[in-house]
């Protein structure tokens, strides 16, 4: 009975550990697909764009040449586009969905295999449908996005923390015999 409650406390000490960790805002990396975009978004605690990388490729009948994303433009910029067409940008990448970026969105550049600098801008269209916008309206592609939070290292480790504690937990039971009479 004592060492039940012992382990009763433990488990409490170790889910108010995560509860006040998953309640902090925390950097974190994001895996992005669709529209031809293959990149890895990493966010501050304030949800703002820190980095991008990936590749940006073709997509349906666009011919624009695929290239690879050197980073997030700015801190949050006033605009991207031209002539009449600009549209604000905040660089924020929201956690939760359907709405992963606000509709000022992220701007980003790459440089294509003709080793041309090209400006970018992701952003929220309307209920599950985003817009990439490529150049001076070289291409304006919109659809979905598949978006996979990356868990960090420490959450890993308390999954293996956890197995394990219920791996020594059963073979405790079952060297005492209490397995058959649990």
């Amino acid at each position: 009975m004592f060492s039940l409650v012992r382990v009763a406390v433990a488990a409490l000490v170790v889910s108010y550990g995560c509860i006040a960790g998953l309640s902090e805002a925390k950097a974190a990396v994001y895996v992005v697909s669709g529209l031809g975009l293959d990149a890895t978004i990493t966010t501050d605690a304030s949800n703002n764009v820190v980095s991008i990388t990936g590749t940006v490729g073709t997509y349906g009948a666009d011919t624009l040449s695929p290239g690879a994303i050197l980073g997030v433009i700015g801190g949050p910029v006033a605009e991207i586009g031209g002539g009449t067409n600009l549209a604000p940008i905040d660089n924020l990448f929201l956690p939760s969905a359907p709405y992963f970026t606000s509709t000022g969105g992220i701007a980003f550049s790459f440089v294509n295999q003709n080793s041309n600098l090209i400006g970018a801008g992701l952003w929220y269209d309307s209920p599950g449908v985003y817009e990439l916008f490529i150049g001076n309206w070289l291409s304006d592609r919109k659809g979905e996005l598949s978006v996979t939070a990356v868990p960090e290292p420490s959450t890993w480790a308390m999954l293996l923390i956890g197995f394990a504690g219920l791996g020594f937990v059963a073979r405790r039971r079952w060297q005492r015999g209490e397995a058959a009479t649990a």
